[in-house]
């Protein structure tokens, strides 16, 4: 539910990667200091009362209509983006393999006592989840399939630092970097691309339910293969995964960011699609803005020629206002005039 929740508000949102960096970090950081510093079992109790009680308020008290409304269709036929999805499902079960090899040794270790886990090493996930959650919003998820594959190649490394106990405190500083790199992929690629599906409250958090699978699948394997053959082993393993990872972003281009701009550019995009492109407008909000701008149709019309409620309408109006940062359609004439003009 609040995968879906967030979904919706953040969509086409510059801000998503910060946004679950720092929640995630601060969840952290206080799973940290209560298992430190507070005793455990009273608040247990306490936090499942209060959760209970935050669910029960937020049914009673939705925070907007748009959590009980169906999300704003992405574009005309509200095709699924297939092949982004796949990509990005294989890219989880991949990650998440690569955790798996080396958490599994390290949960072994921690139950033994040669390293504490949930110590001061902890924070190392605090800190590098809010880095990539930072880096990911740079120039709209440009440069997080090039960070995800650099944390990934050097990850192979961190199993290296298995063959003493004097490292293995390393090993679990690399580790939590490589988890909280995975877990901001995971949770932002999946976040992104719902809105844009058929069923996003299906989608939103798919993210956490390929990671926990896939986990949950090679945890006890990757135990006896460690036991059976070392280290060295995982440590192939874990290059091969990310090999494959390296093929899938390649064979979806999301290593030639650039290409899609050099082509809009080469297009001579402007006008509306330019200005779209700079707001974040999804292709549905954007027949409803020309629609206003070029035709100067009331409400009323526009929905009787895109087939839907008046009802949503206004709900798309709503969200360019917002997106656009304008008060109504005037401000939004305005700004759109301003636009046309400054690219002339």
């Amino acid at each position: 539910m609040a995968h879906y929740f967030l979904a919706l508000a953040l969509q086409n949102s510059r801000c998503t990667g910060r946004v679950v960096g720092f929640a995630i970090a601060g969840e952290s950081l206080l799973q940290f200091f209560i298992q430190s510093y507070l005793e455990t079992a009273p608040l247990l109790i306490a936090s499942v009362a209060v959760c209970v009680a935050a669910i029960f308020f937020i049914v009673r008290f939705p925070p907007g209509d748009w959590v009980l409304d169906n999300p704003l269709p992405y574009g005309e036929g509200g095709v699924p983006p297939g092949r982004k999805l796949a990509v990005a499902g294989g890219t989880v079960c991949l990650m998440s393999v690569i955790v798996s090899l080396d958490d599994t040794i390290a949960v072994f270790l921690h139950a033994e006592g040669s390293v504490d886990l949930t110590g001061v090493v902890r924070l190392s996930y605090a800190g590098a989840v809010m880095l990539f959650g930072l880096l990911a919003d740079l120039r709209k998820r440009a440069y997080l399939p090039f960070i995800t594959a650099c944390v990934l190649a050097g990850s192979t490394l961190m199993f290296a630092f298995l063959d003493s106990p004097e490292t293995y405190s390393i090993n679990a500083v690399l580790l939590y970097i490589l988890s909280a790199s995975s877990v901001v992929y995971l949770t932002v690629a999946f976040l992104d691309l719902a809105p844009r599906t058929a069923h996003p409250e299906l989608w939103a958090g798919m993210g956490r339910v390929l990671r926990s699978f896939s986990v949950a699948a090679t945890a006890v394997p990757f135990i006896r293969l460690y036991d059976a053959a070392g280290h060295a082993v995982m440590m192939a393993v874990a290059f091969a995964a990310t090999v494959a990872v390296l093929v899938l972003f390649f064979a979806d281009g999301q290593f030639s960011p650039g290409r899609a701009e050099s082509a809009a550019r080469a297009r001579g995009v402007s006008g509306l699609a330019g200005f779209a492109e700079k707001y974040g407008l999804t292709p549905r909000e954007t027949d409803v803005l020309a629609a206003a701008l070029y035709n100067d149709k009331a409400p009323k019309e526009i929905a009787y020629d895109l087939q839907i409620s008046e009802r949503i309408v206004q709900r798309y109006f709503n969200s360019i206002y917002e997106k656009t940062g304008t008060q109504g359609r005037v401000g939004l004439t305005l700004l759109y005039s301003g636009f046309t003009i400054n690219e002339d």
